[in-house]
């Protein structure tokens, strides 16, 4: 059995935004305009450990610099990024409504072909929050009215919190994807795992992102987290027997 690899960095986009209002809602990529983003980038380590690393910007008074270039400055080149292709769409146009700055990754990003979507799956997709829903993935449900109301260019973090919660939740949706796509488990566990630590080392993400670290997909990852160590360790041992464990090895878990 040939050992999976997940990529050796990737980056997740998530956005908080705000209604243009002159702009009606049939055309959504061009009706909201982002005033934050959180890039959330996860490195795989030479010692098998996962480090993760989060920049949030925002459109923020005290800096002066429009969000698409302070993004821009954010994004590494060739790496794997996922983000849902509205938001790839609603970055493109911020970025052209304002002519004359050059963003060379954010283009990449936008319209290149190293992004994914997670919920681009099949023909026709799905729709990210709901799917989210179904899997017991804490995205946030609030509109870009909500941000509206909460917005303020002297005080983002409202905004910029808003953001890392779509860019964590997006990357566990993608783990839930994946996973199944390759019919393997170590997107899933080596996502949530890390993911885990992550908010564990530190007081507020914690507290910023409670709901995630209490949610169901991380408590199935510790309930199972030894059952895939073991599995781990066999295949690099090069156990050509070694499989996932699965419902027929009696393992029943409600």
């Amino acid at each position: 059995m040939n050992e999976y690899q997940l990529p050796k960095c990737l980056q997740v986009i998530g956005l908080a935004c705000i209604p243009v209002n002159d702009i009606p809602d049939e055309h959504p990529a061009l009706a909201r305009r982002p005033v934050a983003a959180a890039v959330l980038t996860m490195v795989d380590q030479d010692d098998g450990h996962r480090w993760i690393n989060t920049i949030c910007v925002s459109d923020a008074r005290k800096s002066e610099i429009p969000l698409p270039h302070l993004l821009d400055k954010t994004l590494l080149p060739g790496v794997v990024q996922i983000a849902s292709t509205t938001d790839r769409m609603t970055l493109a146009m911020d970025a052209m409504s304002r002519r004359f700055f050059v963003e060379p990754a954010l283009a990449e990003l936008c319209f290149g072909e190293t992004a994914i979507d997670p919920a681009a799956m099949g023909d026709h997709g799905f729709d990210e929050r709901t799917a989210c829903r179904r899997f017991s993935i804490p995205m946030p449900e609030i509109g870009d009215a909500d941000i509206e109301l909460a917005w303020s260019r002297s005080a983002p973090a409202a905004a910029e919190d808003h953001a890392l919660r779509v860019a964590t939740a997006r990357l566990m949706l993608w783990a839930h994807v994946e996973a199944f796509r390759i019919a393997r488990p170590e997107p899933f566990f080596e996502i949530m795992l890390a993911l885990r630590d992550w908010i564990d080392a530190s007081e507020y993400l914690k507290a910023a992102l409670a709901d995630i670290g209490n949610s169901r997909p991380f408590r199935r990852a510790d309930s199972f987290a030894h059952h895939y160590r073991d599995y781990r360790q066999r295949l690099a041992a090069g156990d050509e027997t070694a499989r996932w464990v699965s419902f027929e090895d009696g393992l029943f878990h409600a």
